[in-house]
């Protein structure tokens, strides 16, 4: 079978075999078949029943004037949504997606919506624009998918018999591929529930946050002693001991008081972004981000 042969070379684009798939599947009234080609052809409308293989995930990147990208952290369950994305665009997108990542860097970038951006900007109190990266392999492994899907397909169909003269089939070969137990895709897939539309201008979202909960400072405060065993600057070493003196009076005061909480927190935060090479202070900054998110305004 030519499309079979096409498929293993893996010289013909993804996106030829799927034409070709969708006309052997329609003259062999492969009806789910046929959808899942047209789906792949066409773009998925929504994230509800759209494949495993076309949900990817990436990593959360903020960008600083002076140091360019730097890792942006958020609450977990935030996280959680932004950095997946969904990939609902016909395949011919996917393959220029891939063709511009090779060519500039082996990462594809993702910009957030500007109403989204002003969300994170009030969460991090940083007027850094975030954006969402995603590897290139993860894009070309879409189309390794859908063209294993169609070889599996076209061997199924020869072992059962289904063989044919180019695109000609018996009336025998069209019974026996509607029977066949050849790959089906199954269009529900993973139930997708990420409330966040990236590159969407118009879409309304809902996160809901974490309350915060002054328990939550504990393992910082542990966090915060090791980081002070590490820091050699004297002057630092006693602002951070100042500030982990605040945070232990607000852990044990029966009335904590949120803006003292937030003020020694931004320090906090700002001795640890002046500390590089540090393991520790890259995890303090992803506590102090996630505690800052859970504090509002």
């Amino acid at each position: 079978m030519e499309l079979q042969r096409e498929a293993y070379q893996q010289q013909t684009p993804v996106s030829v075999l799927l034409r070709k798939a969708y006309t052997l599947s329609r003259k062999l009234k492969v009806e789910e078949f046929s959808k899942w080609v047209e789906l792949e052809l066409n773009g998925y409308k929504d994230a509800e029943g759209l494949p495993d293989y076309r949900i990817l995930h990436g990593e959360i990147k903020a960008l600083n004037p002076y140091h360019g990208y730097i890792p942006a952290y958020f609450h977990i369950e935030i996280e959680k949504l932004i950095k997946k994305k969904d990939i609902l665009s016909p395949l011919t997108e996917v393959e220029l997606l891939v063709k511009q990542g090779e060519e500039s860097g082996r990462m594809l970038m993702y910009k957030f919506p500007s109403h989204i951006q002003m969300m994170f900007m009030k969460m991090t109190e940083v007027e850094f624009e975030v954006s969402l990266h995603i590897p290139v392999s993860q894009f070309n492994n879409i189309l390794d998918k859908v063209r294993n899907i169609i070889l599996e397909w076209t061997l199924k169909l020869e072992e059962e018999g289904v063989l044919g003269e180019g695109m000609t089939f018996s009336e025998k070969e069209k019974e026996m591929a509607v029977k066949s137990s050849a790959p089906i895709i199954n269009h529900i897939g993973t139930m997708i529930n990420s409330q966040l539309q990236q590159n969407t201008e118009h879409s309304t979202q809902s996160l809901k946050l974490e309350e915060f909960k002054v328990e939550s400072l504990l393992s910082l405060i542990s966090s915060l002693e090791k980081f002070q065993e590490e820091v050699q600057d004297s002057v630092v070493k006693q602002e951070l001991a100042s500030e982990i003196e605040v945070l232990h009076s607000q852990v044990k005061s029966p009335n904590p008081k949120r803006g003292i909480i937030k003020e020694a927190l931004k320090s906090v935060r700002n001795i640890a972004e002046g500390t590089t090479g540090s393991l520790v202070a890259t995890g303090i900054l992803q506590q102090v981000t996630t505690i800052l998110s859970t504090l509002g305004s």
